[in-house]
């Protein structure tokens, strides 16, 4: 990775990363911390990009990714709330906030799954997906 790259990787971390982030004290943190600060970034070239003129085709493959992104994010917060109950069963959560924290993580989990259900419907709807509904007429009858 050249100089550049790697300054404006540090500027976007400070820029999308909380003043509380603590360093990664293990090797799963620090992955989990780079792998965000990509999703992040990539979530930010695709937002440059989404409106450019001629990407209008690439919509139902678009929203097929989107789709399996959110629902790996959901399942990822689903992980981490397990994490933060785990702890707090352990003593190491700090009670109300590691409880408040749990909650929230499930309500994310919750809304990335709608958002990816809704994703599928609009891949559905933007043709990528062809009427099975001829076939299935002749199967029934």
């Amino acid at each position: 990775m050249d100089f550049e790259r790697i300054r404006q990787r540090a500027e976007r971390r400070q820029a999308l990363g909380s003043d509380r982030r603590p360093e990664p004290r293990t090797r799963s943190e620090a992955i989990l911390q780079d792998r965000c600060l990509g999703l992040a970034e990539a979530a930010q070239e695709l937002e440059r990009v989404a409106g450019s003129d001629g990407a209008g085709g690439s919509v139902p493959a678009v929203l097929g990714c989107v789709t399996s992104a959110f629902e790996s994010l959901a399942n990822s917060m689903l992980m981490m709330r397990g994490l933060v109950l785990r702890e707090q069963g352990e003593g190491e959560g700090s009670g109300p906030e590691a409880e408040r924290l749990a909650r929230l993580l499930f309500a994310i989990d919750q809304n990335l799954r709608f958002a990816a259900h809704a994703a599928d419907l609009g891949r559905r709807g933007a043709g990528a997906e062809p009427d099975r509904a001829p076939a299935l007429r002749s199967l029934a009858g």
